[in-house]
Parts: structure tokens; C-alpha cells; sequence
């Protein structure tokens, strides 16, 4: 899930600590296409 607050965007990190997973699981999901914007996920990851 992406948080959309203007151009903010909640981390990979701060994702991880939200739903209690860890950044590989986020990772998988947003090439598995869960996340609507998976290119600033992949930014964060980086």
C-alpha cells in the first residue's frame, strides 16, 4: 500500500514497520504488481 500524501511517499522502511514485514516481502510484492506505483517503492528499496 502507498501512502499518497502530495509528492510524500511512506518509505520502504517506514512500509515494513507499518505492516510488520520485511523490505524483501514489500520487494516481492511490488514486482508481483500489489502496488499501484511500484517504480517509488523500487527507488526506496534501493
Amino acid at each position: 500500500m502507498i501512502f499518497d500524501d502530495g509528492d510524500s511517499y511512506v518509505t520502504t522502511c517506514e512500509c515494513a514497520q507499518i505492516f510488520s514485514v520485511s523490505t524483501t516481502t514489500i520487494r516481492n510484492r511490488v514486482l508481483q504488481g500489489v502496488f499501484p506505483e511500484p517504480y517509488k517503492l523500487e527507488r526506496a528499496v534501493r
